[in-house]
């Protein structure tokens, strides 16, 4: 979003027979706008609502001169103070690489006095969508969208070659199993075999004889 702010200043003065202003209380700057799009770009159209109790002095002297200022002709008169109120028209034209939503809010209203004159004050606060910003957002959200479908077909993949693997380590598993039988086969037959032999007779026999009265 891109930001920009400004100053507004406005003149307001009053009949004589009302008085000078002397000071101001309890200020409000409230701004009430449309959107509309003009010529491809933003444009807001609206009011500043300016809302302000204003002490007055008795019976001024001198003549206030009017220039520029606006002339407040319709108070509502308590004592030495009156309350008014004024809508002040403004239109905004935006660049053309702004692009909707925009919005405007008004901040610090202040006011001085001189010459006569009851200054408002305050400050204008207008954000708006940048075009190029808005297309580099979209160019980054599209990279993250494509980096999350390369994640999931990588996820997606990994169980099928896992399954290989167990297949694979199966086939060994079963291969070994196998010659450890066999092996273990030969060893029981070889067992009998000795068995068989060792109740064999023996082909040999021995007989015992005296040799010069020594007993072999």
């Amino acid at each position: 979003m891109k930001e920009v702010n400004w100053q507004m200043k406005e003149h307001f003065v009053f009949p004589k027979e009302i008085g000078q202003p002397e000071s101001a209380e309890n200020i409000k700057i409230t701004p009430q706008f449309t959107a509309e799009e003009f010529e491809g770009r933003p444009k807001l159209t609206g009011i500043y609502n300016i809302a302000v109790d204003v002490n007055l002095t008795e019976n001024p002297e001198e003549t206030v001169k009017h220039d520029e200022a606006i002339l407040i002709d319709d108070l509502d008169i308590n004592e030495k103070s009156g309350y008014f109120e004024y809508a002040l028209p403004f239109n905004i034209d935006f660049p053309p690489e702004a692009e909707n939503p925009v919005d405007l809010t008004v901040k610090n209203p202040t006011y001085e006095v001189t010459d006569g004159h009851l200054a408002m004050i305050w400050d204008v606060y207008c954000t708006y969508e940048e075009a190029g910003i808005k297309q580099d957002v979209k160019a980054t959200t599209a990279a993250v969208e494509h980096e999350k479908v390369k994640a999931e077909q990588v996820v997606e993949e990994e169980p099928e070659q896992t399954i290989a693997e167990n297949e694979s380590t199966s086939e060994e598993v079963q291969e070994t199993s196998k010659v450890v039988q066999e092996t273990t086969s030969f060893t029981n037959n070889g067992d009998e075999v000795l068995d068989f032999i060792a109740q064999l007779e023996d082909g040999i026999s021995t007989t015992s004889f005296r040799l010069n009265d020594v007993f072999v």
